[in-house]
């Protein structure tokens, strides 16, 4: 009977033994697995903050690419600064055309003006010659009266051609004014056009680098998130690994 008082080990103790055992084995396989993930999260660590120094780097040159342009082209607010240059250079591209045509129109009214005035003294002109030539014959034929009558009459003639010349003149002088003006006008229609054209391609370029500039921002931001996502996952599993060493 005392032999079968010692204590002996029940098939319950057994099964806890097993079982001890699997979780021995899952443990040191659990270590062996973390080993891994700390070593790979390692790499993860070194390969992602290496991206993010050059996606920083990018970002950086894309900004001072941008503040260049933006120094060149003398906005500070970017693209859509630029773009509202653009929009008031057009109106008044834009406003510089219509005054252009009323100085065109203008000219154009005053060149008739002038040719008209212009004809009406070629008329004048032959009237008198056709009354001297005639003043002449009357005086071959002896009629005073009429050679007088028609002497006046060129005289009166030259008189009021001498006012044309000077309307004509006058005429003259206003038209050439007015096509100075329409010089000027379309001098600075060309300057304000080359100046939308050359702030136009200016705004391609500053958006082609704005989108740059956000697109490396944005990648610097996620990697930027990732490294500390990695990094808090590596600190978790070191210390996970050192609880159960």
């Amino acid at each position: 009977r005392d032999l079968h008082s010692f204590p002996t080990r029940r098939s319950s103790d057994l099964t806890n033994d097993k079982q001890l055992e699997k979780d021995l084995r899952k443990a040191t396989n659990d270590v062996e697995s973390l080993k891994r993930k700390i070593e790979k999260g390692g790499d993860d660590k070194t390969y992602l903050a290496s991206k993010l120094k050059r996606a920083m780097q990018v970002a950086k040159e894309a900004r001072a690419e941008v503040d260049r342009l933006q120094a060149s082209m003398g906005v500070e607010g970017g693209s859509k600064e630029l773009a509202q240059h653009i929009r008031e250079a057009t109106k008044e591209a834009e406003r510089l055309a219509k005054s252009l045509e009323e100085k065109r129109a203008q000219r154009s009214a005053v060149e008739e003006q002038m040719d008209r005035a212009i004809a009406k003294e070629e008329e004048v002109i032959a009237k008198i010659e056709e009354l001297e030539a005639r003043a002449r014959e009357l005086r071959a034929e002896g009629d005073i009266g009429g050679f007088v009558a028609a002497t006046d009459e060129a005289f009166s003639l030259k008189v009021g051609l001498s006012e044309q010349d000077a309307k004509i003149e006058e005429l003259r002088a206003k038209w050439e004014a007015l096509g100075a003006e329409v010089k000027e006008y379309e001098d600075d229609i060309g300057g304000a056009n080359a100046a939308v054209a050359e702030m136009q391609g200016g705004m391609d370029a500053l958006q082609a680098v704005e989108a740059s500039l956000k697109q490396h921002e944005s990648e610097a931001t996620d990697l930027e998130r990732k490294w500390s996502a990695t990094d808090r996952k590596s600190t978790r599993l070191n210390s996970s690994h050192n609880q159960r060493s």
